[in-house]
């Protein structure tokens, strides 16, 4: 059935790694916020894994996470510390969910993603323009945004309080 389709390959250099990259650190990043919610507790299980399907829904997510910290953390340094991390999300959370969400078109020294949006009933179309550079530069920001959410939430729970949740459990329990 595929026979005589031609499937061109026109993005630029570096497209496809630097994609990747960004959406397997927001993946990291994502599922650390539901371990860090168990850590800090005040959440249930069901709600600690809840996906946020959209920017309003990951907005509250950050919220909810710092209200959590702030509850468990005394020392302002480090609250202040979790506040600029988190809030360095959100429009990386929409930077990323314009890149996956999209249909995207190889251009000159660019790569554009075409998305529809709804707006008062109506489709409207937007386009996406980024370069294989700025992913790169996104997924970066991110890997350096996962560690230090990581650092700061593990400042809040003695070791011997981890949860069956944390990642290195789970591996460890699978092997």
């Amino acid at each position: 059935m595929s026979e005589g389709i031609v499937v061109k390959e026109e993005f630029p250099t570096g497209f496809h790694p630097a994609f990747g990259r960004m959406v397997v650190w927001f993946a990291r990043i994502e599922y650390l916020m539901k371990v860090v919610h168990l850590r800090l507790g005040g959440a249930t299980t069901s709600e600690a894994m809840l996906d946020a399907a959209s920017g309003e829904q990951f907005g509250r997510q950050c919220r909810e996470l710092q209200a959590r910290f702030d509850a468990r953390i005394a020392d302002p340094m480090q609250r202040l510390a979790m506040a600029k991390v988190l809030a360095k999300l959100p429009p990386l959370f929409q930077y990323r969910d314009d890149c996956v969400h999209c249909c995207w078109r190889a251009e000159k020294d660019a790569v554009v993603g075409i998305r529809p949006s709804v707006a008062g009933g109506k489709v409207e179309w937007r386009a996406h323009r980024t370069s294989a550079d700025k992913m790169g530069e996104v997924a970066n920001a991110l890997a350096t945004i996962y560690v230090a959410l990581d650092e700061l939430t593990k400042l809040a729970v003695p070791a011997n309080e981890a949860t069956a949740a944390e990642p290195a459990t789970a591996v460890e329990a699978a092997a």
